[in-house]
């Protein structure tokens, strides 16, 4: 995703043939809250911007390029 400056919140969903694909983030202070929905049987790569600390669902994530698999999922990106 691309968290433009001044842009608060950005939300999409898509219903696939395998189910409901969803992307939500929201700012909040200093960090963007990114919610993620991949369907059963699918999986997602998802590149992240530069960032000073993110988490994946509480735990910290070092790789800025990841595959998620179906499920959901919350990052905290610190800007």
């Amino acid at each position: 995703p691309c968290f433009l400056p001044g842009l608060e919140w950005a939300k999409a969903e898509y219903d696939s043939a395998h189910g409901k694909i969803s992307s939500h983030w929201k700012r909040s202070k200093d960090s963007v809250v990114w919610k993620v929905t991949v369907p059963e049987g699918t999986s997602a790569r998802v590149e992240l911007p530069p960032a000073k600390r993110v988490l994946l669902n509480g735990a910290s994530a070092s790789l800025n390029k990841l595959k998620l698999d179906a499920g959901e999922w919350v990052f905290e990106i610190t800007e």
